[in-house]
């Protein structure tokens, strides 16, 4: 992907298409990384609320994941901006996460929009 980028040639609409399963999952890894870690670490959410939601995010099978389901959204959503989850992404040097996490976490309404194609940066 990164060689055809610096060679000039991009991709096409119908090529970056092709890399929406994998957005959509490596959001679904960057979540569940995080409410990993959240264990790890000893954290506690902030909102009570959040720890049924990563429970839920926390069984969804990454390799089944073509696309987001709204109830995905909503809860990845809670999850994210939980003040504990954030003191978490804090520390994410004690324990290993994308380094993309928080590009795609911080933009899950443009990302899980109905009409979405990745960028080339996605």
């Amino acid at each position: 992907k990164q060689m055809r980028i610096i060679h000039g040639q991009g991709y096409n609409e119908k090529d970056r298409r092709g890399f929406t399963r994998v957005v959509f999952q490596n959001i679904i890894k960057a979540i569940q990384d995080l409410i990993d870690a959240m264990k790890l670490l000893e954290l506690d959410y902030v909102d009570d609320q959040n720890i049924s939601q990563a429970q839920k995010l926390s069984e969804v099978e990454l390799n089944s994941v073509a696309n987001i389901e709204p109830w995905q959204v909503n809860a990845i959503k809670q999850v994210w901006n939980d003040h504990g989850v954030q003191k978490c992404y804090d520390r994410r040097r004690e324990f290993q996460l994308s380094d993309s996490a928080k590009y795609y976490l911080s933009d899950m309404d443009r990302i899980t929009d109905p009409g979405y194609i990745p960028t080339v940066q996605d």
